[in-house]
């Protein structure tokens, strides 16, 4: 693992690893918890006095162009003032929830349960691929794409669904499919067992999620552990590395710490950022572990800062971190001493309602024009 670089703390805490697994909870509220409920896409009791950029220290705020799905059809992206300088539309598409810029002008999109494509940017679609995908989509190094999908099983007397990581060439094509049910314990001894382990007792005819697995990211050949799979399993609390060659656990780290996590991402400095929901406490919190200790280094935490579903952080090449505050539909980006450096809010606004935003990135400014 390299050296930390030295980074100031706004909070730190101990991680600890993991907890033995505790006896399994069984009684319905504890289960409706992993009920599948769809997200809300409107924050309800938005401010519409706060559109765009609100916040903007020229100098300070990271390079690039920041990138998010509508919700509808398109992937947008917008410069520094809040302009937007491309969309990549897909037709047919009703639920761009994510979408990455890639090389040439080219964006690949992500619609929920209705499949990837690819996009020129001058509209051109190159291919698209149905799938029961959802929240993230990976551009492997060596092309084609990482995405996690899911299938609903009958499982313990309920409806369940179970994900799985597609492996998707280039041009859209499924190479290979890494089922999460299939392996489920490889996972059971990283975390308390499951309420949905448990028979519910009667006839059951509600959807539940059993993992909610949420991100993958293939890690790099500089890495710890090139090749692996960071990935984040929200209903089970649990954030781990995966060995998908030999179905392997190389780390794993949450229960006991996190609630609901989101986006877990490797740093250049080896270190895993989380965006940690918090969604039983009722505050998020976005923190960075380093895998090496279990320790968390870094925190960013305010007074008015909740988002229970959803969100996300990257980590930018000038130190500074870009925040997605799902829930409020705002983005904003923070220095290693918390202070906001630059703010955005939604501007799709209708009657009174905000349109959330799932999760954005930052990229270079020269792979969207």
């Amino acid at each position: 693992m390299r050296a930390l670089p030295s980074i100031a703390l706004i909070l730190t805490a101990c991680g600890g690893g993991n907890p033995a697994p505790e006896a399994p909870a069984t009684s319905a509220a504890d289960a409706e918890a992993f009920r599948d409920i769809p997200y809300a896409g409107w924050d309800e009791d938005a401010d519409a006095d706060r559109s765009g950029v609100t916040i903007c220290e020229p100098g300070r705020v990271g390079p690039g162009v920041t990138v998010y799905g509508d919700e509808d059809s398109s992937l947008i992206a917008i410069d520094a003032t809040g302009a937007v300088v491309q969309r990549w539309t897909v037709p047919g598409f009703t639920r761009v929830e994510y979408g990455v810029p890639l090389a040439g002008g080219r964006a690949a999109l992500l619609s929920t349960d209705e499949g990837v494509a690819l996009v020129d940017g001058d509209g051109t679609l190159r291919w698209q691929t149905p799938l029961s995908c959802h929240h993230d989509l990976w551009p492997r190094t060596g092309g084609g794409f990482l995405v996690p999908v899911h299938t609903e099983r009958a499982f313990q007397g309920r409806r369940v669904r179970f994900d799985a990581i597609v492996s998707l060439s280039p041009d859209g094509e499924v190479l290979r499919r890494w089922d999460l049910f299939e392996h489920r314990d490889l996972f059971a001894e990283l975390h308390p067992p499951s309420p949905l382990d448990v028979p519910p007792g009667g006839e059951s005819i509600t959807v539940f999620d059993y993992y909610h697995l949420n991100a993958v990211q293939e890690l790099p050949e500089d890495s710890a552990w090139p090749g692996a799979w960071l990935m984040c399993l929200r209903n089970v609390d649990l954030v781990l590395v995966l060995d998908p060659e030999r179905s392997e656990v190389l780390w794993s780290w949450g229960p006991g710490e996190l609630e609901a996590p989101h986006h877990p991402t490797m740093t250049d400095a080896g270190t895993v950022l989380i965006f940690d929901n918090g969604r039983r406490r009722r505050w998020s919190r976005v923190i960075e572990v380093d895998p090496a200790s279990d320790q968390i280094v870094w925190t960013y935490r305010q007074r008015d800062f909740f988002s229970d579903v959803r969100s996300g952080a990257q980590r930018l090449a000038g130190g500074t971190t870009l925040i997605t505050e799902s829930e409020r539909g705002r983005l904003f980006e923070v220095t290693p001493s918390g202070e906001v450096v630059w703010e955005y809010w939604n501007p799709a606004l209708s009657r009174g309602a905000r349109r959330r935003i799932y999760r954005a990135l930052r990229v270079p400014e020269k792979l969207v024009r």
